[in-house]
């Protein structure tokens, strides 16, 4: 059989891209594109030393979790170990999946089988990886759906602790790859938290404000906010959910937010809270929606 290398390493790169992308996807994880391409192109490059060389053993069960897990951290990068060890596992819950579907579409043509980084897989040409990329879009929703409902709430819930000018309000929030709001101003991130729970960081008369309407009288807001205080950290944010097509969430910048979990700390100061007049969970277990881009 005629091996040419070039093919070789194009297939191999794609197909790492396509398991290491949609094994972010599938947490909800922002992951830079030149970091996805650096770890595909170090796979195919490690395949092709390896098939080119002719060493055996670099094709064995314990080379390839290294490699694999070298590939994971160039992806996602200065990560928490937990959500390094979950992209690890769904990179490997992809890679076979991807694998199944390849070998169906193989076996119909080729009856044969090429090593590769994550395993013995079956021989592929661009025919069979394009359907495959294919078929792997076309059940990424359902398997994230699918993957979330494996993994309990528990795992993605954290302590935020919001420090305001000398005070502090500690809340549950829950890691949300829904939760992709921003400063439309800055950039930054919201986290999106009941405004019951911060009593005491608010202002009396907000209470009361919050609970008129869904329409906002934003200038009442704004001469509540008046103040020294306030004035610079009033933010207005737009978003749009379920039977709400625009609205408007006021906010404002903390000086500091805490996140903790499992004896890890993340201190983040380019961050917004945005307030929800309404409860987030009807077990009251969080009470806070944490932007996934603050836990990267």
């Amino acid at each position: 059989m005629v091996l040419y290398l070039d093919l070789l390493f194009v297939l191999n790169f794609f197909m790492n891209l396509t398991i290491l992308s949609t094994a972010g996807l599938l947490l909800g994880l922002k992951i830079s594109i030149s970091r996805l391409c650096l770890a595909a192109i170090l796979g195919a490059g490690y395949v092709l030393l390896a098939t080119t060389t002719e060493i055996e053993w670099m094709f064995t069960f314990l080379p390839t979790i290294i490699i694999s897990i070298v590939l994971s951290l160039i992806s996602v990068g200065n990560l928490k170990r937990n959500i390094v060890i979950k992209y690890l596992l769904c990179m490997y819950f992809v890679a076979f999946a991807l694998g199944g579907v390849i070998l169906s579409i193989s076996n119909m043509f080729i009856d044969a089988s090429v090593n590769t980084v994550l395993g013995n897989l079956p021989q592929i040409n661009s025919f069979s990886l394009f359907l495959g990329v294919i078929v792997i879009i076309l059940i990424i929703k359902p398997l994230k759906n699918w993957l979330m409902g494996l993994l309990t709430t528990r795992n993605f819930l954290l302590t935020v602790i919001i420090n305001l000018d000398g005070r502090e309000s500690k809340v549950t929030g829950l890691i949300d790859t829904g939760n992709h709001l921003t400063d439309p101003i800055t950039g930054n991130p919201v986290i999106v938290v009941e405004s019951t729970a911060l009593r005491e960081l608010l202002p009396e008369k907000f209470a009361d404000i919050m609970g008129e309407n869904e329409n906002l009288d934003l200038n009442k807001v704004a001469d509540l906010f008046g103040t020294d205080l306030w004035g610079k950290r009033l933010r207005v944010i737009p978003f749009s959910s379920v039977g709400k097509e625009f609205g408007i969430m006021i906010g404002f910048k903390p000086d500091l937010v805490v996140l903790e979990s499992e004896g890890d700390c993340l201190n983040k100061t380019n961050v917004i809270i945005g307030l929800c007049e309404k409860a987030l969970c009807p077990d009251n277990s969080y009470n806070a929606l944490v932007n996934p881009r603050l836990v990267q």
